[in-house]
């Protein structure tokens, strides 16, 4: 095989040079059809991140609604911080994770309108919690009101909706998990006055 041989890649669809394709002996020929820089793309963080969320939505029923591209540009307009605490990667000492503003688990989505980027320790403190109780339980250094402020827009922006739209769905979301809580501590004192 010589440097003029070409191939077209099966994602990029440009024809080049088959040096410039991957090397892989169970192939026929030896090299794949696709680029190495198509599968340098492949393996970038929003696809991880896709890959990743697309098993977690398989195994919740819920189904995917954000693009390759759309996390990609959540990476960028978050600029490699989380939204909640401000901290970089470098900061946070690892990868950041994708969070749903409004939990899986409480009716949220896969939607680009649902999802910031978070710092580990912000992701696993907030757990299925709304972002409202998120706020109000956290201390104001590591989630400031400008933050609030900020996924308030983001959400807007993202889903087409008034900001007092997006504000008003996070407050009911809210009430609805302290009305949750009350409701299962008054059962837990009803069964603690039956047991006595």
């Amino acid at each position: 095989m010589t440097g003029q041989e070409k191939r077209t890649c099966r994602i990029c669809g440009e024809e080049k040079p088959l040096e410039l394709f991957e090397l892989d002996k169970r192939v026929k020929g030896g090299r794949t059809n696709r680029c190495k820089a198509c599968k340098t793309a492949l393996n970038d963080r929003a696809h991880q991140a896709y890959r990743d969320m697309k098993k977690r939505a398989l195994k919740a029923g819920v189904p995917m609604e954000v693009t390759v591209s759309e996390l990609r540009l959540l990476y960028a307009a978050h600029d490699g911080k989380c939204i909640y605490c401000g901290k970089s990667e470098d900061e946070a000492g690892c990868r950041h994770h994708i969070d749903h503003v409004t939990p899986l688990s409480r009716g949220g989505t896969n939607h680009i309108s649902n999802l910031v980027l978070a710092c580990a320790s912000c992701n696993a403190a907030k757990k299925d919690k709304p972002l409202v109780s998120f706020y109000l339980n956290r201390n104001r250094d590591k989630f400031p009101e400008k933050s609030f402020s900020a996924i308030a827009y983001l959400i807007a922006l993202t889903a087409g909706q008034p900001v007092d739209e997006v504000l008003d769905g996070l407050l009911h979301e809210h009430a609805y998990y302290v009305m949750e809580r009350i409701d299962k501590e008054m059962a837990a004192g009803e069964k603690r006055v039956m047991a006595t």
